[in-house]
């Protein structure tokens, strides 16, 4: 397979982390493709999936990414809570490419958005015992 930013030859290597699995790597800009599922299994901490967060087309400026693995033109996608991250979404086989430094930027918020909702479930937690509820 080949990049979609700049045609280099994408090296598959073992992703170790909350599972095991293949990804593809460019050796130039480190940009990542993931199969469906698999950008789930590195943000496991979020507690909901990416599927399903609020997302918008990106900017017409963004570089439109050519699937490296169906050919198909990717949806481009802006996570409006993370900072405008953008990710390319095959909607043929559902993969995903992560430019270089967007998995960087995808786990901080992954980690923000896990400790929020820790804090705010505990913050309810404590409101209900304050009112005599006791689980």
């Amino acid at each position: 397979m080949k990049c979609p930013r700049d045609q280099e030859e994408l090296v598959t290597q073992v992703y170790e982390g909350h599972g095991r699995f293949h990804v593809e790597i460019c050796p130039k800009c480190h940009g990542i493709w993931f199969d469906a599922g698999e950008l789930n299994l590195v943000l496991p901490e979020l507690t909901i999936r990416l599927e399903n967060m609020k997302w918008k087309p990106a900017p017409e400026s963004h570089a439109k990414v050519v699937s490296p693995k169906t050919g198909a033109l990717c949806d481009a996608l802006q996570l409006d809570v993370a900072d405008g991250l953008i990710v390319d979404r095959d909607p043929v086989s559902g993969g995903h490419w992560i430019d270089g430094d967007e998995l960087d930027h995808l786990k901080q918020f992954a980690q923000t958005a896990c400790a929020e909702t820790r804090e705010h479930v505990d913050f309810i937690a404590r409101q209900m015992e304050e009112m005599g509820f006791h689980h």
